[in-house]
């Protein structure tokens, strides 16, 4: 499977994939980058999944920078966000992922990153330029695949 991370212009410019994909879209959830993003689709898109988390790597505290910047409101990535991946992915077996966020360098390139790791071994094209990826959205992300896994795996052991 491959995976791809792009930014929201790009995202809602043009779909040039030709392969069986997916796109999850992840947006601010407060301020002006909030408004719904309309990625573009194509014969070859088979779902688009709808995000919203901030770009954050922890919840800041009471009365810092951060949390007078975003007025105490803020969303991380949460397991939810990262079942919500999976159970997509298991749903369409896509060829591939393009997660995209507003710049497609942090959230975008957390979860393309976690998710590269799990299913191809290879997470490190992520972690060059032009990506940062958001680390609480890597762990997140990969924590709950590990996990979804080592469960399903477990259980398969326990039926036998």
């Amino acid at each position: 499977m491959q995976f791809k991370a792009i930014s929201r212009p790009v995202a809602e410019k043009s779909n040039w994939e030709e392969k069986k994909h997916i796109i999850i879209s992840i947006r601010c959830p407060f301020g002006p980058e909030s408004s719904k993003p309309h990625p573009a689709t194509n014969r070859e898109t088979q779902a688009v999944l709808f995000l919203q988390c901030d770009d954050l790597d922890y919840a800041p505290m009471p009365g810092s920078a951060t949390w007078g910047m975003l007025g105490g409101k803020f969303q991380l990535f949460s397991r939810f966000d990262a079942e919500a991946i999976l159970s997509v992915i298991r749903a369409t077996s896509p060829e591939v992922v393009i997660v995209h966020c507003q710049a497609g360098q942090s959230r975008s390139a957390g979860v393309a990153s976690a998710l590269s790791k799990f299913y191809n071994d290879d997470d490190k094209r992520f972690f060059h330029m032009p990506y940062t990826p958001n680390m609480h959205v890597y762990r997140t992300m990969l924590n709950y695949l590990q996990e979804t896994h080592d469960e399903a795996v477990q259980s398969r052991e326990d039926s036998h």
